[in-house]
């Protein structure tokens, strides 16, 4: 019988100790304190946000459209012969792709087309023919990026990267009366293809989650074949040789946590 009564104390006392309505302050402090214990070493540096853990390691996806102008300062624009001119500069319209880690490195690939050349080869027409010329230029690049410089609204980056580059050259014939129906595109195309390798930095200003806006600058280089391609008519490639690039532009950008 004693121990019977010992054994039934002993459980009505648990009983009115785990009684949220009977439990102290300090009995509730307790337990707070031991709670916390047991979670925050587990959960340092995640947040918790709506009963849910979201982890620290994070993969962003960028998608970045830039507008800028392209420089090519020491190039030679040539024509038939020795007719050349130097330097050359274009606007130009670029697309980026990117993957950005968490620990501030990202890469990716990404598209730029120049289509307005503001230097034009000097040209002489085989007789009888008038014809119009137009260039442009085509890149198709990967490029590496690392953020040494994070704070909450700006942010910096410095890069490297290379590919391909493609120059268009078109010998278009003026259209007047023509008594001869052409099947397909007139005129002549010559495509010069060569490696690009670059060096790059910019700064982004956060706007939201999703969007920043920042600058970029470029400079490297074109390595194209030393010999111009010819077309029938004799006609050369504008650009040939190793030329020197310089890029500065504005970007927009749009990016999620993937």
């Amino acid at each position: 019988m004693r121990v019977a009564a010992r054994v039934l104390g002993w459980l009505m006392g648990g009983l009115l100790l785990s009684s949220p309505a009977l439990a102290s302050p300090e009995d509730e402090d307790l337990a707070a304190t031991t709670e916390g214990e047991l979670i925050d070493p587990s959960l340092e540096g995640v947040d918790v946000e709506a009963g849910r853990i979201q982890a620290p390691d994070r993969v962003t996806g960028i998608a970045e459209l830039g507008l800028g102008w392209l420089t090519l300062p020491r190039a030679l624009v040539c024509g038939e012969g020795t007719a050349c001119r130097r330097g050359d500069t274009t606007p130009v319209v670029e697309v980026w792709n990117l993957l950005r880690l968490d620990f501030g490195l990202a890469f990716g690939a990404g598209l730029s087309l120049g289509l307005v050349p503001t230097t034009d080869a000097p040209r002489e027409n085989p007789p009888g023919i008038e014809r119009d010329h137009k260039r442009g230029y085509m890149t198709i690049e990967s490029m590496v990026r690392y953020y040494p410089w994070l704070t909450g609204e700006v942010e910096g980056w410095i890069g490297a990267g290379g590919g391909l580059v493609i120059v268009n050259d078109r010998f278009i014939p003026e259209q007047g009366d023509q008594p001869y129906a052409f099947v397909g595109t007139p005129g002549v195309t010559l495509r010069t293809e060569g490696l690009s390798l670059f060096g790059a930095v910019g700064a982004s200003v956060v706007l939201s989650e999703a969007w920043t806006v920042g600058f970029v600058g470029r400079a490297g280089i074109w390595r194209l074949p030393d010999n111009p391609a010819r077309s029938p008519f004799n006609d050369e490639a504008s650009l040939s040789g190793t030329n020197t690039i310089i890029y500065a532009g504005i970007s927009v950008a749009f990016q999620q946590i993937l």
